[in-house]
C-alpha cells in the first residue's frame, strides 16, 4: 500500500483502476456496506446451496475485509471457503478453520484449478474493472467454476435517481471521474449480455431500487452512511 496526499492508503497494483482506499476507515465502511447489501437481499446469497455437502467449495472474489466469507464459513461449516483480494485487509489468524484468504490480483489469474468451485460470489467491482478487464474476469471465473456451479454478481450503477440540482451534479462528477480512471459504471446495464457472451448459461438478473436517506428506513439510512 502507499499513502496518498489525502492521508489515506491505497493499493499499488498499477493494472487495477480501483480508486478507493484500503485503510481501517475504509474497512469499517466495507463492513457497513456488507450489512446493507445483506439487508437489501435478505441474506448473503440467492442460489440453492447444500449445507450438508462435504465437498462444497465457495469463492469470494474481492473479499475485502472477508466479512461475507466469514459469515459463509459459519453457515456452511463443512464447506471450503476461499476469499481473494488485491489488498490484505482480511483476517490472517482469527478465522474459522474452513475459511482461507490470500492476496491475489484476479487480472493475473486465480490460483485455483479448472472446474473447482460450486459457487462464486463477486460484489461491487464495477468501479474496479475496465470493460475489457470485466470480460477477462468473466472468463477467469468461468474457468474455475464447475459446469453445474453458480456465479452471483452484485453491482450498482452508482446513480442517484430523481436527483435535485446538487445530486445531479454529483452524478455527473462521479461518472466523469470513473471514465477518467478507465471504468464505466453504466456497464452494469449490459452485464447480463456480457455474461452470456462469455459462455455462461441460464443467466438471470433483477434490479433493486435502493433508497438514500432517512425517509427510506433502515436501508435508506445505511445507504446514506455508505
Amino acid at each position: 500500500s502507499r499513502r496518498c496526499d489525502d492521508g489515506r492508503t491505497r493499493h499499488t497494483v498499477e493494472s487495477a483502476p480501483y480508486m478507493l482506499p484500503n485503510d481501517l476507515t475504509e474497512s469499517d465502511r466495507l463492513d457497513a456496506q456488507h450489512y446493507l447489501v445483506r439487508f437489501i437481499f435478505k441474506g448473503n446469497y440467492n442460489v440453492q446451496l447444500d449445507p450438508e455437502s462435504p465437498s462444497l467449495r465457495i469463492l469470494d472474489v474481492a473479499t475485502g475485509t472477508g466479512v461475507w466469507a466469514l459469515e459463509m464459513a459459519h453457515e456452511f461449516p463443512k464447506a471450503e471457503i476461499h476469499g481473494v483480494d488485491i489488498s490484505a485487509i482480511f483476517p490472517t489468524e482469527i478465522k474459522p478453520p474452513n475459511c482461507h484468504f490470500q492476496l491475489c490480483n484476479i487480472l493475473d489469474g486465480l490460483p485455483f484449478p479448472d472446474n473447482h468451485f460450486d459457487f462464486i460470489y463477486q460484489r461491487l467491482l464495477v468501479y474496479a474493472l475496465s470493460p475489457a478487464q470485466r470480460r477477462q474476469v468473466n472468463a477467469e471465473l468461468l474457468r474455475v467454476l464447475k459446469p453445474e456451479g453458480f456465479l452471483q454478481l452484485v453491482e450498482s450503477d452508482g446513480i442517484v435517481y430523481n436527483p435535485g440540482p446538487q445530486m445531479e451534479r454529483i452524478n455527473q462528477l462521479s461518472l466523469e471521474t470513473s471514465l477518467r480512471h478507465g471504468v464505466d459504471p453504466r456497464e452494469v446495464q449490459t452485464m447480463k449480455s456480457g455474461l452470456k457472451h462469455s459462455g455462461y448459461i441460464n443467466v438471470n438478473s433483477f434490479n433493486i431500487a435502493l433508497p438514500v436517506g432517512a425517509w427510506g428506513g433502515k436501508a435508506g439510512s445505511l445507504s446514506l452512511q455508505n
